[in-house]
């Protein structure tokens, strides 16, 4: 299996907002400034700091909210084995170890008869 990483990145100004919906599993990470981020129906806030991170465990809607200028990171991190199989085919090609399949030929006109005695 292949580790897969998305990643997007925000640049918001002072009081800027951006909406998360279906963001389950997906860690928001502040790399610079102060963001408060809420989640749709829970009473708890979360105010990151450069270098803090935010795992979202919940399917609500999530809310965040730049304080001041802040950069900010949302990245999720999932196996997927059709990639591996791509990783490692274009690992074969790119060191010509590769060997594409081909049908073998298909058998003579003297194999298909069918022999008879005489």
């Amino acid at each position: 299996m292949a580790t897969v990483v998305q990643e997007t990145r925000f640049d918001l100004l002072k009081n800027e907002l951006v909406t998360l919906s279906g963001a389950r599993g997906h860690v928001l990470d502040c790399l610079g400034g102060m963001a408060w981020v809420t989640l749709d129906g829970d009473s708890r806030d979360v105010i990151l700091g450069p270098g803090e991170t935010f795992r979202i465990e919940s399917d609500a809607p999530v809310v965040v909210s730049a304080l001041k200028p802040s950069a900010l990171k949302l990245r999720r991190q999932y196996f997927d084995r059709r990639v591996a199989g791509a990783r490692s085919v274009l690992a074969a090609l790119l060191t010509g170890s590769f060997r594409p399949w081909r049908p073998s030929p298909p058998p003579s006109e003297s194999t298909n008869r069918m022999r008879t005695r005489p």
